[in-house]
C-alpha cells in the first residue's frame, strides 16, 4: 500500500511557483487567525506545557535572529533563512509565518514578500514570547 501511494505522489505534477496561489492570498484567507495555532502546538508537544514553553522560546529566538539578519542577506542567504524559518513555524503551528517565509524563499528580493515576512515575524515572535513565559 505504501508503495502504491508513493508512486502516485511521485507521478503527480508539481506546480511551479508561478502557478501557485500568491502567498498573500493564503495569508488573507485566515487573516483573523492567531499567529500560532494553539491546538497544533498542543498536539505537537503532546500537551506538555513545559515542552510548549521551550519550543516557543526557541521560535522567538529564531525569529529575533532572522529579524536582525534578513535585510543584509544576499538572495541565497534569504532563501536559507526563510526555509529554516518556514520549517520551524510549521512545526509549532505558526502557519501565517510559514506562508510568508515560503513566499520569501521563492522571491527573496521582492519588497512585498519581505514586508509580509517582517509583519508575520513580529506577530509570531510576540505570541511566542508570551507563550514561553506562561506558567
Amino acid at each position: 500500500m505504501a508503495n502504491r501511494n508513493k508512486r502516485v505522489m511521485v507521478g503527480a505534477p508539481s506546480l511551479s511557483v508561478a502557478d501557485r496561489p500568491h502567498p498573500m492570498e493564503l495569508l488573507s484567507i485566515d487573516a483573523s487567525s492567531s499567529p500560532i495555532d494553539l491546538g497544533h502546538l498542543k498536539q505537537q508537544t503532546c500537551d506538555d506545557a513545559e515542552v510548549a514553553r521551550d519550543v516557543t522560546a526557541m521560535l522567538a529566538e529564531q525569529i529575533e535572529m532572522a529579524e536582525r539578519q534578513i535585510a543584509a542577506l544576499c538572495a541565497e542567504g534569504r532563501v536559507r533563512l526563510a526555509h529554516g524559518l518556514k520549517g520551524a513555524a510549521r512545526n509549532v503551528g505558526a502557519f501565517r509565518l510559514a506562508a510568508a517565509a515560503e513566499w520569501m524563499e521563492a522571491r527573496p528580493f521582492e519588497a512585498e514578500a519581505l514586508e509580509a515576512l517582517r509583519v508575520e515575524m513580529a506577530k509570531a515572535r510576540r505570541m511566542a514570547v508570551e507563550l514561553s513565559r506562561s506558567s
